[in-house]
């Protein structure tokens, strides 16, 4: 499994009055990557992007474990995407670095 890092980070970003600081919101750029119109999705890839940023979103927390292929699936999205700037570079870095963890079942 995969522990993904959804906590929101500060970024700057350039308003009409200056730079202003604000949240990066994880889960939602997640949705944006996995729905990106390069990825050419078909209609099974797109319903299984949908359940996968379902349960991302659901989640109550700032991570989220992924089984292996559901990763696979972030991390191919995320490396397919194009046009990334300054600000998104902790949210690659939190996809492309996540750990992987071992589930130990209760006995």
């Amino acid at each position: 499994m995969r522990k993904l890092d959804l906590t929101p980070y500060d970024v700057t970003v350039l308003t009409p009055e200056g730079p202003k600081t604000q949240a990066y919101d994880v889960s939602r750029s997640l949705g944006v990557v996995l729905f990106n119109p390069e990825l050419r999705l078909g209609a099974l890839e797109l319903l299984e992007s949908q359940d996968l940023i379902k349960k991302i979103r659901a989640v109550d927390g700032n991570y989220v474990l992924l089984e292996e292929a559901e990763f696979a699936k972030v991390e191919a999205a995320v490396k397919a995407a194009r046009g990334y700037n300054e600000n998104d570079a902790e949210f690659v870095r939190r996809i492309l670095y996540a750990p992987k963890i071992d589930i130990v079942p209760k006995e």
